[in-house]
């Protein structure tokens, strides 16, 4: 308890093991909540402790809800339920998304490099991670991004717009990447190919 109330005031702690400490349930519950207001916290080490699914539940509860920091947390040799382990995974992935800032400079060089090309395929963007793929591309990316692998980004429909209207604002990016996503196929990712299409023709 005095771990998770320090955890929870902490600022400057960016690891901490805790591997086999018997936490259990009721420990993996206080560190969930200090997880909710941490700010710093990057990696957290819970292997071998006990934790079911009540502790495992609170941990992605905290983390889908609250936490934006932290990027690895090892929950093996536990008997969390294999939901909640995919919801952690889903939002440890989210909390390695760089921002809008880091992503247009990562671009930039990737096609400063490439005479154009720019790879971000496997990277788990989701529809959340193309909205701020698109607000990179579009205050600073632009003009050096030529082509972009999208490929298996679990990138839906409901992106469709926003990528519609960054490759419009993007007259040199002819080629997008989107297959092995739901949208692929749809009439919504064909609507951004076609836009594509039309920056080749200018």
């Amino acid at each position: 308890e005095a771990l998770a109330t320090a955890l929870t005031c902490s600022q400057t702690l960016v690891r901490l093991n805790l591997g086999g400490n018997a936490v259990g349930d009721g420990g993996a519950v206080l560190l969930a909540a200090s997880l909710r207001q941490n700010s710093a916290l990057a990696v957290l080490n819970l292997r071998s402790n006990s934790i079911g699914p009540e502790g495992g539940e609170a941990l992605a509860d905290a983390l889908q809800q609250a936490n934006t920091t932290l990027i690895d947390l090892n929950l093996g040799a536990n008997a969390v339920t294999a939901v909640d382990l995919q919801r952690v995974e889903g939002s440890l992935a989210r909390n390695r998304r760089p921002g809008p800032a880091a992503l247009a400079k990562e671009l930039a060089q990737q096609a400063a490099a490439s005479g154009g090309a720019a790879d971000l395929k496997k990277r788990a963007l989701g529809d959340d991670g193309v909205a701020v793929l698109c607000e990179a591309l579009r205050s600073q990316a632009c003009g050096s991004v030529t082509t972009l692998d999208l490929r298996r980004n679990e990138i839906t429909a409901a992106s469709a717009q926003v990528l519609e209207e960054t490759v419009a604002m993007c007259s040199r990016l002819t080629f997008l990447g989107l297959q092995d996503n739901p949208i692929a196929g749809s009439s919504a990712g064909l609507r951004v190919v076609g836009a594509t299409a039309v920056n080749k023709l200018r």
